[in-house]
């Protein structure tokens, strides 16, 4: 049986292939119909989910047995592939929210593949008998859940002592910084502080241009801010895991400090490099930095912490570990504590977390944030016993 893999082809995207690199028909004809519409980070995703399903109707069958079944539109052959698969998820030790999607993910894929086929003059004859069929398909699977339905989660800042602390890991020049070269304690600065004081995504924070602080003067002084915006490059990229924006309310200008833009042009200037690449954030390698590199830091800076602080972490998050989107929850619930705490209205509330944070319009995500604000045990994430360094961190501009 020929490995089926998942590539990234220049000036194109993701593929869907096997061991000799051959496109898997419908994968591909179902990517360049819907990933138009998708982030390539998550088109990259549900491809991988899609790419299971291929993988778990090949093991023990004849190779392209899903791609034949959909051409010919083999509907029983394909409602028993479905449900075979839908057993082997749901038997797996530990069902996951991400076993959930790529059952889904496998269901409409199957969907939306026939529903096309729909449309082509061969198919006008078994139109009817198609759709009964599919509508078949909703009725089987449309509800079916692999695993329970998960309970809401619940946000939580990192508590003070560990936020604290972490700040002082990362901090350039410090005793106790973890990473050897002052170009990697710069790189690694830099990018905790676009997640924390900045509150990006880490797909945002990778995908900043070299220029993506702005400037202007004011009546009240110099304002400083950062552009999140789209990568019209992306198929450029040279990373496997192409970074992107999650979605059209993501793009936005982020207000930030003098000391933090700062911050910013010092590694620009003197410890990134001359690089062939656009990106701000750069490897020692000369390349863009990687989400895996991101990843990296926080796997040192935890690895780094106190025995007390990850006590801390655990015993008030159930955390064992810091992952980069950690840092955004923080910023959250910092920033709806600032602006309640200003006595803004709640409805003004909620609009300014959108826009800052990049959700939609009618976003619910702030009221998560709500919940962890109002927590009076977090109040010393905000409290003044910090020293200037954490003060800094923690400031954001109106």
């Amino acid at each position: 049986m020929l490995r089926i893999m998942l590539i990234k082809v220049p000036h194109f995207g993701y593929v869907l292939t096997d061991g000799q690199n051959l496109p898997r028909f419908w994968a591909a004809a179902w990517a360049l119909l819907i990933g138009g519409t998708l982030a390539p980070s998550t088109l990259k995703v549900r491809l991988q989910h899609i790419e299971g399903f291929y993988r778990h109707t090949e093991d023990g069958h004849p190779q392209g047995m899903l791609d034949d079944a959909i051409a010919d539109q083999d509907l029983p052959l394909l409602e028993e592939l479905l449900e075979s698969y839908f057993i082997t998820l749901r038997n797996v030790p530990d069902v996951s929210s991400g076993t959930e999607q790529r059952w889904r993910d496998a269901v409409e894929f199957v969907r939306t593949i026939s529903e096309r086929l729909l449309r082509t003059p061969d198919m006008s004859a078994r139109l009817a008998d198609i759709t009964l069929r599919l509508e078949r398909l909703d009725r089987l699977y449309g509800q079916l859940r692999v695993g329970k339905k998960s309970a809401p989660h619940f946000v939580r800042a990192l508590p003070a002592a560990v936020l604290s602390e972490l700040f002082d890991l990362v901090v350039p020049g410090a005793e106790t910084n973890p990473f050897k070269s002052p170009a990697t304690q710069w790189r690694a600065y830099c990018t905790f502080l676009l997640l924390l004081n900045a509150g990006l995504r880490r797909g945002e924070a990778l995908t900043l241009r070299a220029d993506f602080v702005k400037s202007e003067n004011c009546s009240s002084g110099r304002q400083f801010w950062l552009n999140v915006q789209t990568n019209d490059d992306e198929h450029e990229d040279p990373r496997h895991s192409s970074p992107s924006i999650k979605t059209v309310s993501s793009i936005r200008q982020i207000p930030v400090s003098p000391i933090v833009a700062e911050a910013f042009y010092t590694y620009s200037e003197n410890y990134r490099g001359r690089q062939k690449h656009p990106y701000f954030l750069s490897s020692m390698r000369g390349q863009p930095l990687s989400a895996e590199g991101v990843n990296h830091f926080f796997k040192i800076l935890t690895a780094s912490l106190s025995s007390s602080a990850l006590k801390i972490l655990q015993d008030r998050t159930g955390m064992s570990s810091i992952s980069p989107h950690d840092l955004r929850h923080t910023a959250a619930v910092i920033r709806m504590k600032q602006l309640l705490t200003r006595g803004d209205s709640m409805p003004e509330v909620m609009q300014k977390m959108r826009s800052y944070f990049g959700w939609s319009a009618v976003s619910s995500m702030p009221l998560l944030y709500a919940k962890a604000a109002f927590e009076e045990r977090l109040s010393a994430v905000w409290s003044d016993q910090f020293d200037d360094r954490v003060a800094m961190l923690l400031e954001l501009p109106q």
